[in-house]
């Protein structure tokens, strides 16, 4: 488990370290996006991945997104029940996972509204401009919430993959 070093609160710290047996924690000089490619070139690293087991438990990993979707799913179903009209949803940006789940739900013909909102902790740390799509990771600005902390969310690259036409043909990571 990786965690930017200095930038966690001392009761987060805590919860990220108290694990032992196999799960190791590291405090990494740096930020969240350092944590998420050092993460993901030993992904990449077969040498490692052959006497390691990985995992992923954030939002690089799948399985953590598709139960996100099911959240959005009944929400937005209750709120058409309740007030006949589709939901929206104001979402942390993050690392984009979040975000992803609300749009697969979407894509499933759940009534989610089109127009919808993110959230984001730092200004400009992810800057997406539209209609013409262009983005361009920034450097994280520490925050309280280094979860949040997030210049080039990993889910920006399966956002642009799977839902072009969010972004528009110009979209590139």
């Amino acid at each position: 488990m990786l965690f930017p070093k200095g930038l966690v609160s001392p009761t987060q710290e805590r919860q990220l370290t108290c694990w032992g047996d196999n799960v190791r924690s590291l405090a990494v000089r740096g930020s969240f996006d350092d944590c998420q490619r050092l993460v993901k070139e030993a992904f990449l690293d077969a040498p490692l991945r052959a006497q390691t087991q990985l995992s992923s438990a954030n939002s690089i990993n799948l399985g953590r997104l598709l139960p996100q979707s099911v959240y959005y799913a009944a929400t937005s179903l209750a709120v058409l029940r309740q007030y006949g009209e589709p939901a929206s949803f104001m979402i942390p940006s993050g690392n984009l996972g979040n975000a992803l789940a609300c749009l697969w739900a979407r894509q499933l013909g759940l009534p989610i509204a089109r127009r919808g909102a993110g959230a984001q902790r730092q200004p400009h740390a992810c800057r997406i401009t539209w209609p013409a799509g262009d983005w361009r990771p920034r450097a994280s600005i520490p925050t309280l919430a280094s979860a949040m902390d997030v210049g080039n969310p990993s889910n920006m690259e399966r956002l642009l993959a799977l839902f072009p036409q969010v972004h528009g043909p110009a979209a590139r990571p």
